[in-house]
């Protein structure tokens, strides 16, 4: 949010708007944080449900069975906006609106009861509070990427299909998408590249990017040799490169908190349902305003991984779009260092086996 603060213009904030800055107070929590960017959303002109819309999106790949309007609506404003994905079962109230949401991984519970005489509450877990079953109205659980809306001025639950709809027909967004988005598979290519690289330019390389002799032996060969990264206590007692005098990568100035550990990986089935691997390249517009100018952007190829985490190609090297290759890093899911080693243990090994049949 902060890359983005300079290009910042609304006429809502009478040319006062560096007094807002910056939007996320620094050193808060992550929810915080979405709250802060929530909050300002809605001050410079956004509703409630629109805010929430672009920051917590529900799945919109094509195994969400959403409307095209509403596919549109998502698509265009992910091309400027990244998701919130939590895990976090959000509440929210502007003075009119209060609800709930939960992210697109749908990770953590929530559900509600709807009384006879109009009162509903949403917690965690469905005895939250106690009625007499004669009183219970309407019960459920808040779906991933779904929206519980309560309108106190219109005095109803809005059903999400409805409030998202009217969202997704606010503007053309398709037509938008459609007119200014580049896919980048449909580029033309301007020329052909060369990989070929002697030892002595690899020698220069690595003294280049201050890659060591223990970088090589004890991470990238490892990796190579078993396709995944080696395993390593968490703790570190290397000397911190800001103190050194020797030239250091940039990698070797960041170090990791005890406490920052990642979270363990999303299983494969909800993976597939709730993610997406598109992304988008270009300059940013405003993001207060809403233009065609917004997704005048290179969509990436979409493409299909590897359980490694590359590119997946055919024995020709073709990935799942028709017409678009792969090779080198890209499929070894590699550095050009690992890919060079990689080749030179492969040269090495044909070597021997020509000398020996000579």
């Amino acid at each position: 949010m902060s890359a983005r603060e300079s290009g910042f213009k609304s006429e809502l904030f009478d040319g006062s708007i560096t007094e807002v800055l910056p939007v996320i107070e620094p050193g808060k929590s992550d929810s915080a944080s979405l709250d802060n960017a929530i909050e300002f959303l809605i001050m410079a002109g956004r509703t409630l449900p629109h805010a929430l819309m672009m920051l917590i999106p529900e799945s919109w790949n094509n195994k969400n069975p959403i409307s095209r309007e509403l596919k549109s609506f998502y698509e265009y404003h992910a091309a400027f906006m990244e998701s919130w994905d939590g895990p976090a079962s959000i509440v929210f109230c502007d003075g009119r609106f209060v609800g709930g949401t939960l992210d697109r991984n749908g990770l953590r519970p929530s559900r509600y009861i709807i009384t006879k005489n109009d009162i509903i509450v949403m917690g965690s877990e469905v005895g939250v509070q106690d009625f007499p079953p004669d009183e219970v109205r309407e019960k459920g659980r808040l779906m991933p990427g779904k929206l519980l809306l309560v309108d106190t001025l219109e005095g109803r639950i809005i059903p999400d299909k409805e409030i998202k709809q009217e969202m997704a027909q606010r503007k053309p967004y398709g037509k938008w998408l459609e007119e200014n988005r580049v896919v980048f598979e449909n580029i033309p290519c301007a020329g052909e590249g060369n990989d070929e690289m002697s030892e002595d330019a690899l020698l220069r390389l690595h003294l280049m990017h201050g890659y060591t002799r223990e970088d090589i032996e004890m991470i990238i060969i490892p990796t190579v040799e078993n396709a995944q990264e080696p395993t390593s206590s968490m703790g570190t007692d290397t000397p911190l490169a800001v103190l050194s005098d020797k030239p250091q990568r940039l990698f070797n100035y960041f170090k990791q908190a005890f406490a920052q550990v990642t979270t363990p990986p999303i299983d494969s089935v909800r993976e597939d349902l709730a993610m997406t691997l598109t992304s988008f390249i270009g300059g940013q517009q405003n993001l207060l305003d809403e233009t065609s100018d917004h997704c005048r952007m290179i969509q990436d190829l979409g493409v299909s991984l590897n359980p490694a985490g590359s590119i997946a190609t055919d024995e020709r090297l073709m990935t799942n779009v028709e017409g678009v290759f792969a090779a080198g890093d890209a499929i070894r899911g590699a550095s050009l260092v690992v890919w060079a080693i990689h080749q030179g243990r492969e040269a090495a090994k044909h070597i021997d086996i020509y000398l020996e049949s000579a």
